[in-house]
């Protein structure tokens, strides 16, 4: 029987997570010593603001992926609603994706540090 809808969409969602991020970020987001960030601490804060959510789109391992702009936003709506578990989450959209990728981060770890600063005031 093939899944269909939501359910073939959270799939591939899935799929394409362990295919392209979980090499760095692991299966459960939680990242690797001296690699790859714990997706899930402050996950729900970035999810909550514009900047955060610009983080997840533009991160070199998102914005450089062959993945499609509508196959990176179910991939991060995977990862809000499996890995970070914040299911109130606004859903990304094909379109969100396609406003912010262009825009490249050159200094992740920078970049991610200040944001933590900024929205765990």
């Amino acid at each position: 029987m093939q899944a269909t809808g939501v359910l073939a969409q959270s799939n591939s969602a899935r799929i394409n997570y362990l295919l392209n991020c979980q090499g760095c970020h692991s299966a459960d987001g939680k990242g690797s010593a001296g690699g790859a960030p714990d997706m899930t601490l402050y996950g729900k804060e970035f999810l909550q603001s514009a900047p955060g959510r610009r983080f997840f789109i533009q991160v070199p391992g998102s914005s450089n992926s062959s993945l499609s702009n509508l196959e990176l936003a179910d991939v991060l709506n995977f990862i809000a609603s499996e890995l970070i578990q914040y299911n109130e989450a606004i859903q990304f959209t094909e379109t969100e994706v396609e406003q912010y990728r262009g825009t490249k981060i050159s200094n992740v770890v920078e970049t991610r540090n200040q944001l933590i600063l900024e929205l765990v005031r």
